[in-house]
Parts: C-alpha cells; structure tokens; sequence
C-alpha cells in the first residue's frame, strides 16, 4: 500500500498516531507520519466504481462495513451511538423495547432500510456463535461501487456459508427470496452440501452453500467480482496459535491476480473498564501472522495498533449512555469505524 502524502511506502497499514475527540466529528486519528486525505462520498464512490471491497469476518468488519455502506449511500458518516437513537454501528441500539429474539431481525431490517434498496442482506440469527443459528452475507451496490460482508465468526472451524449463492449482485437480488432476518438453510437449497443438526426448529436443514474459509477465497470469491479484499478470521480467535490455517488463509488469498488481499489485525477488547486486553484471557497474537503475512505478500491493515492508542475507558457499563470509543467493551462508536476506514481507503484507493 501507499498513503498519500507519506516519506515511504509500505505493505502496512498503519499510520502510526495518536486519537483526539471533539463534539462535532467524535473519535479522530492523527497519524504521525502520513497526511490522511479525509475524502469526500463522491471521491470514495468514484475510487470503488467498477471494484467490489469485499469485508470478511467478525462482527468488528461487519460494522466497518455497513458504515462504509452508509456513507457511500447517504453521503454521510453515521453519527456515534446516542442513548434512544438507533445505529448501525451496534447491534444493541435496537434492543430498546426489543425481547432478545427480537433484536436480530429488528437490526437486520433496519440497517437494510437504511441502505435505501442497494443491499441484498442473506441474513438469520438467533443467537451466537455458530453456523446452526447466525447467517450474515450483506452485499451493497451503489453508483457501480460494490462492498460487501460475509460473516466468518470463529476460525478455522467455522465455514461460510448462506442462503444466496455467491454471484453477480443482480443474479443474487433476483435469486435471493427470503427478506432480511429471515434467510434461514432450508432442505431445498442448490448442492445442499452443508446439514444442520436436527433440531425441533430447524429438522434436517442445509444452506445452499458453505465452505471452509480458504475454499472460499480461493474458488467462490472469484464469483462476486471481488477487487480487494479485507479479511480477519474471527475477533474471538488467536491467529498465532494456528500459523499452518493462516498460511492456507493467505495463500487462497493471493490466489489470481483479480484483487489485492489485506488481513486486518485483530482489536482489543474491554470489559469493566479495564484496559488491559490481555486480564480479558485474550492473546493478541498477531506478530507470527503480521510476518507470514509480509513472507506472502498479503497487505496487513494494524488496527490493533491503531486502536491501543485510545483513551481506553467506558464512560458507563451502559452501553446506551457510553461516551468512550468502546460502545461495550468490544464494539466501537462510529466515528472510531470511521476513522479505520478513512486509513484503509488512502491504502486502497491512494487518493
């Protein structure tokens, strides 16, 4: 990658700095060596016409990306969480009035809403985490500029999978008949190749396509058009324990010479207002896979850099009344996504 205005060019997206807040604008990224261009939504629409950003992984990519869809569609940055407004930055701004079983679908027709009918959300859940009951492939076109997320929770066990088949976004909004919350496996779907356990719910169940996590890369990402891709195996999963998975990550990856590939270091996390990752039982582990990552060629986005340099504090265990850049001690305000995806986007698209 390059930034724009940097004394050298680097695989590393980085940009080493330091956080500031204010009133108006929220959370806001200083970096030190590099003058971040801070680009408008028609410079954004016009760097990603013709190209297809594609997010996999956790619930941390799911809301980078449906703030980038956000912009992208409206021409506004989402605002950070206030208490009673809803956002699509967390998923816990629906739960006001909500029963736990509603809070998931509610969110999912929202934040589709949101996005005025320019994303095919293939989304279900019920709970967390595994493939039985959480299903979220959300893809947005706008303007001829393509993003999109597929949800990879928990790696390496966890396959991708979903109700639409991956294609171009026309073929799937014409094939895509179930609406957002409710796209469920069923015992009908095309090549039927993954069955989900029985249960009084869900008998006998399959989606219509799953696959591990380098299959994926390698073989079907080719099929959603994919230029560049953002990926980060799971938030709750230690990349540096399992070198031999990662390894097969990269290498499917950097597969044909259709995209560029980025891996996404993972983030800290907060509970109590601790600021130690490491009291939470949660390795960073990121070094051995930053290095195999240079050794293939696979970009590296260092959020987790990034974001050690926060004031790292909750301002109530309150998610709704939160002031702090961690909305509940993993998830992030708005203005945070917004300022790690301004860095991805002076990387991809060099303004």
């Amino acid at each position: 990658m390059s930034f724009a205005s940097c004394t050298n060019t680097s695989s590393v997206a980085t940009a080493a700095g330091s956080w500031s807040k204010d009133a108006d604008s929220g959370f806001r990224y200083h970096a030190r060596d590099c003058l971040l261009v801070r680009p408008s939504a028609s410079r954004v629409r016009k760097c990603l016409r013709h190209r297809h950003l594609l997010f996999v992984g956790d619930s941390l990519q799911r809301y980078l990306y449906l703030t980038l869809a956000n912009f992208l569609v409206t021409g506004e940055w989402p605002r950070d969480l206030k208490a009673g407004e809803r956002s699509p930055c967390f998923e816990g701004a629906y739960a006001l009035n909500k029963t736990r079983d509603e809070v998931w679908p509610e969110y999912f027709r929202g934040t589709n809403s949101d996005l005025r009918g320019a994303e095919i959300c293939d989304c279900f859940r019920t709970t967390c985490c595994s493939e039985a009951v959480l299903n979220e492939n959300r893809y947005t076109l706008f303007d001829g500029a393509a993003v999109s997320f597929v949800s990879q929770m928990v790696s390496p066990g966890w396959e991708v999978h979903g109700s639409t088949l991956p294609d171009s976004w026309p073929r799937m909004r014409a094939s895509t008949t179930c609406t957002p919350g409710e796209c469920v496996a069923t015992s009908t779907g095309r090549n039927r190749p993954w069955r989900i356990g029985a249960s009084a719910n869900m008998p006998d169940k399959r989606w219509a396509w799953s696959e591990p996590l380098p299959k994926f890369l390698r073989t079907t990402m080719p099929h959603l058009g994919v230029t560049d891709v953002l990926f980060n195996p799971g938030h709750h999963y230690n990349p540096d324990t399992n070198l031999l998975f990662m390894r097969r990550v990269f290498d499917s990856a950097m597969r044909g010479a259709s995209h560029r590939a980025w891996w996404r270091t993972t983030t800290p996390r907060l509970r109590g207002g601790l600021s130690a990752t490491s009291r939470q039982g949660f390795p960073l582990g990121v070094k051995g896979a930053t290095s195999l990552a240079h050794e293939m060629g696979v970009g590296v986005v260092d959020v987790l850099t990034m974001l050690m340099q926060l004031p790292r504090q909750l301002k109530s265990a309150d998610w709704a009344i939160t002031e702090g850049a961690f909305v509940d001690g993993v998830h992030l305000q708005c203005s945070v996504n917004r300022e790690l995806l301004i860095v991805m986007l002076n990387a991809i698209c060099a303004f």
